[in-house]
């Protein structure tokens, strides 16, 4: 199983207008991936789009989606940054793209 490959055909299938997407986590690092480990996947859609979050299996492997606008993306980071847990700033920073390339704005 090739988790790129697999993150990147399921944002493409379900999210076929994303501006970008990231997939982050152990997933990535062959050495820490676990029998249990999860697509953790970032999506940016279009700002006319509604955010969500969903959970699913896609080719064996569970999967875990944060979808939204830049604009969502920024205010969640804010949000969680304040919290000092910053999950999402932390995908983002660490994440490998998978369709497009976030900007400096979102």
């Amino acid at each position: 199983m090739d988790p790129r490959a697999d993150a990147a055909a399921l944002v493409a299938d379900r999210y076929p207008d994303a501006r970008w997407a990231l997939l982050a986590g152990s997933v990535l690092d062959p050495g820490s991936r676990t029998a249990g480990s999860d697509l953790d996947i970032v999506v940016c859609v279009p700002d006319d789009a509604v955010g969500h979050r969903d959970a699913t299996r896609w080719r064996g492997w569970p999967a875990e989606l944060f979808v939204n606008t830049e604009a969502g993306h920024r205010w969640f980071v804010a949000q969680e940054t304040a919290r000092r847990k910053p999950t999402l700033a932390r995908m983002i920073a660490t994440g490998v793209p998978i369709v497009g390339r976030p900007t400096s704005s979102g």
